[in-house]
């Protein structure tokens, strides 16, 4: 087990060629004995797992789609499907002046990408990380000190943040840090409260203060089952989203939206209690890309639009389509 859980990187290790029956069932290992958490939400309050095995290679178009995905009453509508680059490992999508910009992983091609607004899979320009770095996360913010547009970027284990000025994409400024798990996955910016919101893989999400980058507090991600409040680990790619409010005289507040590593959902978190108000199954967005041996093929890209408030772009890594669907509430 000890060697298995070895093997259990966000880049899976396989040969190229060998054994790939071999190494889909250790991947599958690697998976169960990593992830303590199982998601479980429907509209009967049944599990939302994700069945690796009940899975189809056909495609599926964006009619077929919208007719199959129900939850309940938490759903969505798939509006476009558009192209994206199949080289594309991503791990972070945000909005920006009208473009979307993404940040790619693996060392050697971890970049900073504007794309372009009609079709994602050309790249207008980007900004390539030196290759002892594994990008990680992206989020667009306001500077506080003097109102400019940034990007910030994440790494995985190397503990580096990168900053850019966000309308030439020039490498500004770089800081250090560190997470619960020592490493970086997702990031996104409260601008209500000047705070970064990141993922580490663990179950917690952390603050940061947005001038010093330096943590001021930490939340569990947690959902009720049966009566009993459990936490959600393996946190990935993050967004923040502007919902309505039902019980507040404020006609609006923010959540956060969360990719889940490995598992086709995307989870609707207050950030105030850490508490999942709504999950969203997208098993059958795009069923199921089983590309041989890689396992790396997982939903992971959520950003807001220059819609409303409830239509976002999801994608995943490697993905060769990215679409724009309504969330349903």
């Amino acid at each position: 087990w000890k060697w298995i859980k070895s093997i259990n990187m966000k880049v899976t290790w396989r040969p190229t060629i060998a054994f790939p029956k071999l190494l889909n069932l250790l991947s599958i290992l690697s998976v169960l004995v990593t992830s303590p958490t199982r998601i479980h939400s429907s509209s009967t309050q049944d599990t939302c797992d994700v069945d690796h095995d009940n899975t189809s290679t056909s495609s599926t178009t964006a009619q077929e789609v919208k007719e199959t995905i129900f939850l309940g009453e938490d759903s969505y509508e798939v509006l476009e499907v558009l192209p994206h680059a199949k080289d594309a490992f991503t791990q972070g999508l945000t909005l920006y002046n009208g473009y979307l910009y993404e940040g790619t992983g693996l060392h050697g091609s971890s970049e900073l990408r504007k794309l372009h607004p009609e079709n994602p899979s050309r790249v207008i320009q980007s900004y390539t990380l030196p290759s002892n770095y594994f990008g990680e996360g992206i989020s667009h913010y306001v500077d506080k000190n003097d109102g400019s547009s940034r990007f910030i970027q994440l790494t995985w284990k190397e503990k580096t943040g990168f900053i850019y000025n966000a309308d030439t994409m020039e490498l500004i400024d770089d800081f250090q840090y560190d997470t619960v798990t020592g490493e970086g996955w997702g990031i996104t910016f409260l601008s209500e409260s000047c705070e970064f919101v990141v993922s580490d893989g663990s179950k917690y999400l952390i603050f940061w203060d947005c001038v010093t980058f330096q943590e001021t507090k930490r939340i569990e991600v947690t959902y009720y089952k049966d009566n009993k409040k459990l936490p959600i680990s393996m946190i990935n790619e993050l967004e923040v989203i502007k919902i309505k409010n039902k019980d507040s005289d404020e006609r609006f507040s923010y959540a956060i939206l969360a990719n889940v590593w490995f598992q086709d959902l995307i989870l609707l978190i207050d950030p105030h209690s850490g508490n999942v108000m709504k999950i969203y199954d997208f098993r059958s967005l795009y069923p199921r890309r089983m590309d041989g041996a890689n396992a790396d093929v997982v939903f992971n890209g959520i950003s807001i639009s220059n819609d409303a408030d409830d239509t976002i772009y999801v994608t995943g890594k490697l993905w060769p389509h990215m679409y724009k669907v309504k969330l349903i509430k």
